[in-house]
């Protein structure tokens, strides 16, 4: 009895040791796996690259624009098609439906620009016409225009949604809203100007000039008459 007792006590708050177990994910086999259906998707849309070329080209739209598309879909979002690699026609079916709404953006882009190019051009005009002190002229409307349409493409879904209108009023007009952004633009780069020259304001012209040797534009150089003389 005594011998059990201490056996007993000897053993007691021990705890029996379980045995290790690996709870850890096996990360590496699954990239593996991803990284081989990955290259698989990569070669099955090189297969159909000719009939994915013939669903999104339209005769209206720029072919760079949409090469742009295409490999979009090529590059980013291969990985959202669940079927097989090897199955081609499931694969068309679905390339098919991806691409149908993102040509269709684009080309409601294009009809919103060609319809609407004068109204953005007249927006940035009517500020730009008046700064030709800060450098503003022609170039610098195409310039703007780049910028605020590359804006309109970027939110093409909210453009192509009627404008909503406050305390009642009925929703702004696409020229109007157009009309705003390209203003908004052209005073934006109105105001970046102001502060350069504000900045830059007590520069004297007489004292810049350009170096044909160096090719380097000085601005009122410390050492001005040491390194450098205008060119008669």
């Amino acid at each position: 009895m005594s011998n059990v007792k201490s056996r007993a006590k000897g053993t007691k708050g021990t705890k029996r040791a379980s045995p290790k177990t690996n709870n850890k994910p096996t990360t590496t086999t699954t990239t593996s796996v991803n990284a081989d259906r990955q290259e698989q998707l990569q070669q099955q849309f090189a297969r159909n690259a000719e009939h994915v070329r013939q669903e999104a080209y339209q005769p209206e739209l720029l072919v760079a624009d949409v090469d742009r598309l295409i490999h979009s879909a090529a590059h980013h979002h291969t990985h959202n098609f669940t079927g097989s690699p090897s199955d081609d026609a499931a694969f068309r079916a679905w390339i098919s439906v991806y691409l149908r709404p993102k040509v269709e953006r684009l080309r409601v882009f294009y009809e919103m620009r060609a319809a609407h190019r004068k109204v953005v051009h007249k927006g940035l005009w009517a500020i730009i016409e008046k700064c030709a002190d800060l450098g503003g002229d022609v170039d610098t409307v195409h310039e703007l225009e780049q910028d605020a349409w590359s804006r309109v493409w970027a939110e093409i879904d909210a453009w192509n949604s009627p404008g909503y209108g406050l305390n009642g009023r009925k929703p702004a007009k696409i020229t109007s809203r157009l009309y705003a952004l390209a203003r908004f633009f052209a005073l934006g780069w109105r105001t970046t100007r102001l502060r350069e020259r504000a900045k830059f304001g007590d520069t004297e012209i007489a004292r810049v000039g350009y170096d044909p040797q160096t090719g380097v534009i000085f601005i009122e150089p410390k050492n001005y008459a040491e390194f450098w003389t205008p060119v008669a």
